[in-house]
């Protein structure tokens, strides 16, 4: 038995015609819905819960509100039974949705949500390890992760068709782990610590910054106020990673709570399967903990947070290799090693103040420090830098007349001083950015003609970047729905962003060529555009669980990026240089998506999407090419099937990844030379499966298995150069397309402590 709990706020001692409604959507384990839709049942408008479960709306005061979540009955009550400043707890009707709360809940898109945004749910993220959030997307065909390539374990994702320093990275909607956290950002938010994801498409909110071009993925955290006082999480591979978390929260009474998040991670690197005398991976010790502090009050929402982060890798080439000993070995005598060495602590506080006395209203404050160290080796080239950065932000939100009507204003400053050396390039360097923003949301209620709802968001934001002088964005996002079932949403924007050059392509430090920066880099600055279509359907009616119906989503979306400038990294001009420089022509990324997902009876739900993406960059020589690294397609398929009872779930995807192009045709062309062996300069197809079986014991322990990789796929040569040939001395570790360890079985369990 579930049921919907409302907190609604009313203001005044009279409910008015169209009166502005308040209120927070729960359910009755007191866990907040993130994404619920709350609509008027005669007035037609609808809105959805933010993160925190809230909601507003104008109703008329003879209305009714249908409240729903994917998962649990839908429930409506009047206006008018709402109790005023009070608590108002809803009966559902009985369902046996265990099973169908965890299988529903996993990755939606809302189709009365303004933004288009995916949201991804613990339920989802459970259905693979997850140890990272590098290790979130698995079943997600919207970002694809990179493979992290042999010589440093970096990989970042990819959002429609761009890479992922072009989409903002958030933690719980504040900016972060960018600058020298970049290669290794994926890795430092453990799997366990994720409470849910956000993917938004499209042109982003003013509200979180100026970049964002190819979209945001926002993360949300565990609070302490709603977790288990204590879980534990313990995962080993077959190939020697061992992964543990902790969570101990306490809650002191109804308005302060305490979380402590701790994670450690070890992984051997002692895997040469293709005998190269190269490492598939780095051996990696990670360790990172959280302390977080809740307070809520009836008008104050207070959290303070201190995130330290200790990381240590060591790749490259094995003691053993041949022609040397511990300490010997090719390239010039000495073992070609990669080491690398971060230490990160990050303090963050968020203030909001809600008792203003008027619905949908408040005010916010942000405040952020970053110290960021780095000292890495990439054989004889040295990577040293220190990142010292702050970030404050203070926003004020309220409406116009109704909350039809709702504006956003704020300001924000951002300040990152950079120490950085490479080799013996200097990189220092200040950057300071501030800037001021307005956004407007007009929630227009149908029930005139054929149109049902529709909503519109425009927003303004103007900065100034001490590096990049003056820069406005404008954004505008368009939602349509001819029904309640069916989106059609638009958008448009722009965005600008700083290039941390060397920490955002650290893959192409190890190999013989020198990595170059050939002329001051602007800023890199583009316009986004799209359209998407989401449509809900239902299933004929089929045998099954009783008050079952079986029920889908499918939707197509469309993305457009364009270029103003963008830094180039260019190995195509010649063999012994990386070079990067900023765009001499066009720069482009063009995107589509296809998916399905369909619930086909009780407990078994399919997914099947493609994507199809043309990335372009016109490089030195002023041809223009095919973005490196970056599938030209990509399939998914995905089954989760969950028995009957609850205690066992089935988890399985198969992935078919498309051509990419590789780099380096034209600079060996220039040279006259051939490699030692024949050299790919676009990837074949190839294809990866991955599934999990988990046993739920009972309410306090889950144990889980599976396997990644099980098609045992493995690039090939993925070192060129590895054995420095005297007749091709050359060696580059870069040009690393698909995954090179094989199958990689793995167990782990879950176990909490529940009050």
């Amino acid at each position: 038995m579930l049921r919907l709990l409302i907190v609604g706020l009313l203001t005044g001692s009279q409910v008015l015609a169209q009166a502005p409604l308040t209120g927070t959507l729960r359910d009755d384990a007191g866990q907040d819905l993130v994404g619920a839709t709350v609509q008027a049942v005669a007035g037609g408008q609808g809105t959805t819960t933010d993160l925190d479960g809230a909601w507003s709306l104008s109703a008329d005061a003879t209305d009714s509100l249908r409240f729903g979540y994917v998962g649990y009955v839908t429930d409506v009550v009047a206006v008018a039974d709402l109790e005023p400043g009070g608590l108002t707890v809803l009966q559902a009707r009985s369902l046996d949705v265990v099973t169908v709360t965890a299988r529903e809940r996993g990755t939606t898109t809302s189709t009365l949500d303004p933004r288009h945004v995916e949201s991804i749910s613990r339920a989802e993220l459970e259905r693979a390890p997850c140890c990272n959030l590098g290790e979130s997307f698995e079943t997600n065909a919207a970002v694809d992760v990179s493979y992290p390539d042999p010589a440093t374990g970096a990989r970042e994702i990819q959002l429609l068709g761009l890479r992922g320093v072009y989409s903002q990275l958030l933690v719980e909607k504040r900016p972060t782990l960018y600058g020298l956290a970049t290669a290794q950002a994926l890795d430092y938010v453990p799997g366990t610590w994720l409470d849910g994801i956000q993917i938004g498409k499209g042109a982003a909110s003013v509200q979180t910054g100026a970049n964002a071009l190819g979209g945001q993925v926002n993360t949300e955290l565990v609070k302490p106020h709603d977790a288990a006082p204590l879980f534990a999480n313990l995962f080993a591979s077959g190939l020697g990673r061992v992964e543990a978390n902790a969570h101990l929260n306490r809650a002191w009474d109804d308005r302060h709570a305490t979380g402590l998040l701790l994670h450690g991670s070890y992984n051997d690197a002692a895997h040469d399967r293709d005998g190269d005398e190269f490492y598939e991976m780095p051996g990696r010790q990670t360790y990172s903990g959280l302390l977080r502090h809740f307070v809520r009050t009836d008008d104050w929402r207070l959290q303070g947070n201190l995130w330290m982060t200790r990381d240590r890798r060591e790749g490259g080439q094995s003691p053993h290799a041949a022609g040397g000993d511990e300490h010997g070995g090719h390239h010039g005598g000495e073992r070609y090693v990669i080491a690398q060495a971060n230490d990160r602590v990050e303090a963050f506080a968020k203030t909001g103040y809600l008792g203003f006395g008027r619905p949908a209203t408040s005010a916010g404050l942000i405040a952020a420090a970053t110290l960021h160290d780095l000292d890495n080796r990439y054989g004889p080239l040295g990577h040293e830098a220190r990142q010292r950065s702050g970030y404050v932000h203070a926003l004020f939100s309220s409406y116009l007349r109704t909350t039809r009507h709702v504006y956003t204003l704020g300001v924000d400053y951002r300040y990152d001083d950079y120490d950085e050396r490479l080799g013996g390039d200097d990189y220092d360097r200040t950057e300071r950015a501030g800037g001021a923003y307005g956004e407007y949301t007009y929630d227009l209620t149908g029930g005139t003609g054929a149109l049902y709802g529709a909503s519109v968001i425009g927003g303004l934001r103007v900065d100034h970047h001490s590096l990049g002088g003056w820069q406005a964005m404008p954004r505008l996002n368009v939602k349509l729905n001819p029904t309640a079932a069916l989106a059609l949403r638009a958008s448009a924007g722009r965005a600008y962003r700083s290039p941390q050059v060397i920490a955002e392509n650290i893959r192409y430090l190890p190999t013989s060529r020198a990595f170059v920066v050939t002329e001051p880099l602007r800023v890199e600055t583009g316009w986004t555009y799209g359209v998407a279509v989401t449509q809900n359907f239902d299933l004929a009616a089929v045998e099954g669980r009783e008050g079952f119906s079986p029920n889908g989503q499918w939707s197509l979306d469309l993305y457009a990026t364009d270029f103003d400038n963008v830094a180039v990294v260019d190995q195509e001009r010649t063999l012994g240089f990386t070079t990067v420089a900023n765009a001499t022509g066009p720069a482009r990324t063009l995107a589509a998506l296809a998916s399905v997902r369909a619930e086909v009876r009780p407990g078994l739900e399919l997914r099947l999407a493609y994507k199809q993406v043309d990335a372009r960059l016109t490089y030195a020589d002023g041809l223009e090419r095919a973005v490196p690294y970056v599938p030209a397609w990509r399939g998914l398929f995905a089954a989760n099937y969950e028995l009957p009872g609850g205690r066992w779930r089935a988890d399985a995807n198969l992935q078919v990844v498309g051509p990419q192009r590789l780099p380096g045709e034209t600079a060996f062309a220039v040279r006259g030379l051939e490699p030692a062996e024949p050299l790919l300069f676009e990837s074949p197809v190839f294809a990866l499966a991955n599934a999990q079986v988990t046993f739920v014991a009972n309410d306090r322990l889950e144990v889980y298995g599976g396997a990644e990789n099980l098609t045992d796929y493995r690039q090939e040569q993925a070192i060129l150069g590895a054995a420095n040939d005297p007749d091709f001395a050359y060696f580059d570790a870069t040009r690393v397309y698909a995954p090179l360890m094989g199958v990689q079985p793995y167990v782990g369990l879950r176990w909490e402590l529940s009050e």
